[in-house]
């Protein structure tokens, strides 16, 4: 019966996500949680509850609480993944890593890919580490702006660290948070220098190898900024970029077709 559950909080996941009620998440429903969390293979049951907590009346200190709880769950590593001699000349282009199994007919699909589009291709080098289970018409567009691309979603998070170390990615950005899909094992090894969160989850991560989280004022307050183990870096405008899409064609009238 054990499989189940985390399908069951899977589902709970995105009716928090798609419900206008919000979830009552009371002190049974934490320990209850906890207790199947416990086996580390049933981390995305917890990483689902942390989504549900989102959008629940739940203070500020006990939801960063419960985000430092989950992250004490992942071993980091005592050394990084990432070679020291490491090449940290600023005079060069940069190497930027995305992870990501929303590579698809997604949010992503209207908001990261934008950014990957816009992005000053002498400045910067786009490696997309895709990890996306079910590979879409829309994953094409993802693959053509990006200037490396592997598939990776057969590897485990210690095969995928070590890639990411041998590509030499200057900085890496996991664009899945607590999301479903999420892989936090692969940033607790710590196979780039400097390593973000960006678009996926709209809380902390509470994982102490995340230097950074990019985000605006109105998402992330400054004040709110204590509740964060990541280091907020403010976008000058909102960080969900609003690209003017091509207009939607006229309905056509029932004359244009003699009726």
């Amino acid at each position: 019966a054990m499989p189940v559950i985390p399908v069951l909080f899977r589902r709970l996941n995105l009716w928090c996500v798609h419900s206008r009620f919000p979830l009552k998440v009371t002190a049974p429903v934490l320990r209850s949680v906890r207790f199947w969390a416990l086996n580390p293979k049933l981390a995305p049951v917890r990483s689902s509850l942390l989504m549900c907590m989102q959008y629940a009346p739940v203070s500020h200190e006990a939801l960063f609480d419960e985000h430092r709880s989950f992250g004490a769950m992942h071993t980091g590593s005592d050394r990084p993944a990432y070679s020291a001699h490491h090449d940290f000349s600023p005079k060069r282009r940069l190497k930027l890593g995305v992870v990501s199994g929303d590579f698809r007919f997604h949010a992503m699909l209207f908001f990261a890919l934008p950014v990957f589009e816009a992005r000053d291709r002498a400045q910067w080098h786009l490696t997309c580490y895709a990890t996306t289970a079910k590979p879409d018409v829309h994953t094409a567009s993802f693959r053509a702006t990006a200037d490396s691309w592997r598939d990776v979603r057969a590897l485990s998070a210690a095969q995928l660290a070590d890639l990411i170390a041998r590509d030499e990615i200057d900085i890496l950005i996991d664009l899945h948070g607590l999301s479903s899909g999420a892989r936090p094992g692969i940033f607790a090894l710590h196979p780039a220098p400097r390593q973000g969160t960006y678009l996926g989850f709209i809380g902390p991560s509470g994982m102490p190898w995340f230097d950074f989280v990019l985000a605006d004022p109105q998402v992330l307050p400054e004040e709110l900024a204590s509740h964060f183990n990541e280091k907020p870096v403010y976008l000058n405008t909102s960080f969900i970029p609003l690209v003017a899409h091509a207009a939607h064609p006229q309905t056509p009238a029932r004359m244009d077709f003699g009726i």
